[in-house]
C-alpha cells in the first residue's frame, strides 16, 4: 500500500472517531424469560426474535442476545442503530436495526427503495407501531428540509425570515409532503406567520404548531402489524 493511500485510510479512521460516538444498548439478562413482553419473529431469520419495545433482540438458537450498536453523529445529532448476527448459513450479516425491527413487526422484508421512519419523530422509540415504511428518496428530502437554516426557531424546520428582531418579519414553517410519484417522492410546503399581525411569540408558536400538525398528518397512515411469535404471559 502506498504512503498516500495509507495516509488516507488513517484520516478516514480518525474522521470516524471524531464525528461519531459509539455505544451499545444495555441488555437485561431476564428480559426474554420474564414473560412480560411480546416478541416478533423476523420473516427471513426465524431464529431471531425482537422485543415489542425494540430494545432487545435474541438469537433463540444460541440463547443469547444480539448487541445493538448505537451511533450518534456529533455533527447533526442523528441517531442510528446497527446489529451484526450470524444467519442460518453461518454468514455474518450487519443490518440497520430499526428496519430489521419494522420487518419483524409487519412480517415481510422491506423493498430496496424503502427505509423506516419514526411516527413520533423520536429516533430511539422503536416500539411496535411507531416504525413506518418510507420511500428512501422522500425520507432523504424530508431530512434535508428539516436541517435547513434554523436561525432563531425553537424546532427544526421553523425559523424567522429576518434576524433583526427590531423589525417586523415572518416566522416560516417548512415541511415535506409525501407523494408516490416524482423524482424526490415529496413536495415542499411552507407557511409564514406575520409578527406584525400576530405578535412575535404568537407568530412563532403558530409556525411551530403548523409544522407539528403537518408532520402528524404526513405520518398518519396504517401499517398492518402481524401477530407476535411469543406472547407475554405477565403484565
Amino acid at each position: 500500500m502506498s504512503i498516500a493511500n495509507n495516509s488516507r485510510l488513517t484520516n478516514i479512521n480518525k474522521d470516524k472517531e471524531k464525528y461519531y460516538e459509539l455505544s451499545t444498548l444495555e441488555i437485561i439478562p431476564w428480559y426474554f424469560s420474564s414473560g412480560k413482553h411480546n416478541w416478533w419473529k423476523h420473516p427471513l431469520f426465524d431464529h431471531i426474535l425482537v422485543s415489542e419495545d425494540g430494545t432487545h433482540i435474541i438469537d433463540t438458537r444460541r440463547g443469547k442476545y444480539i448487541p445493538i450498536k448505537k451511533r450518534i453523529s456529533l455533527i447533526n445529532g442523528v441517531i442510528s442503530f446497527r446489529i451484526t448476527f450470524v444467519d442460518q448459513q453461518k454468514v455474518a450479516r450487519t443490518r440497520d436495526f430499526c428496519c430489521f425491527v419494522l420487518e419483524a413487526h409487519i412480517g415481510k422484508v422491506l423493498d430496496s427503495n424503502l427505509t423506516c421512519d419514526h411516527a413520533d419523530q423520536d429516533g430511539v422509540n422503536n416500539w411496535v407501531g411507531n416504525l413506518l415504511p418510507r420511500d428512501i428518496l422522500h425520507q432523504a428530502n424530508n431530512k434535508r428540509i428539516y436541517r435547513k437554516v434554523r436561525k432563531d426557531g425553537s424546532v427544526v424546520g421553523v425559523f424567522r425570515a429576518t434576524k433583526d428582531l427590531k423589525v417586523h418579519s415572518y416566522w416560516v414553517a417548512l415541511a415535506r409532503e409525501y407523494i408516490r410519484k416524482g423524482a424526490t417522492r415529496s413536495k415542499e410546503k411552507s407557511k409564514k406567520f406575520s409578527t406584525k399581525t400576530f405578535g412575535e411569540n404568537s407568530a412563532k408558536q403558530m409556525a411551530i404548531d403548523w409544522r407539528t400538525t403537518h408532520v402528524s398528518f404526513k405520518l398518519s397512515y396504517d401499517v398492518k402489524i402481524v401477530d407476535p411469535e411469543v406472547r407475554k404471559t405477565f403484565e
